[in-house]
């Protein structure tokens, strides 16, 4: 899913992230991109984990697709 060359497209709308989820496009949301962030080393669990924090105190919550 992630290979060079692949477009991917990040949001954090939800009605179009489902959109483009919708029409087959890659598309991910700020929660994707945490958890890449993480496998990828960016970032440390426990780092992810608070961001997750911090967006869920500020009343965001993850995007559903379709």
């Amino acid at each position: 899913m992630w290979r060079s060359g692949q477009a991917v497209y990040v949001t954090d709308d939800g009605n179009a992230l489902r959109f483009a989820s919708g029409k087959g496009i890659t598309a991910i949301d700020t929660w994707d991109l945490l958890g890449l962030a993480e496998r990828t080393g960016r970032v440390v669990t426990e780092e992810r984990l608070a961001y997750e924090a911090h967006l869920k105190a500020k009343g965001r919550k993850r995007a559903r697709r379709r």
